[in-house]
């Protein structure tokens, strides 16, 4: 059902959903400011490798690994 009604989820391990919202406000202004908030990312994974994008998460390995759909 979630990609019937465009849902979008986010999950988080330590925060809440306010947490999120405050989060992505502080990388728009850092980016705004300038700063390469981008190499923040420490994996990227397309949708098709969900998988391993999984077990590097679990893994504890990376700082921030993002997930992008086609």
């Amino acid at each position: 059902m979630l990609s019937v009604k465009e849902i979008k989820v986010t999950g988080s391990w330590t925060y809440q959903a306010k947490d999120w919202i405050q989060a992505c406000e502080v990388l728009k202004e850092a980016q705004k400011d300038g700063l390469p908030v981008e190499k923040l990312l420490s994996h990227k994974y397309a949708l098709a490798d969900i998988n391993e994008a999984m077990e590097m998460n679990m893994s504890m390995k990376g700082l921030k690994i993002v997930v992008k759909g086609e």
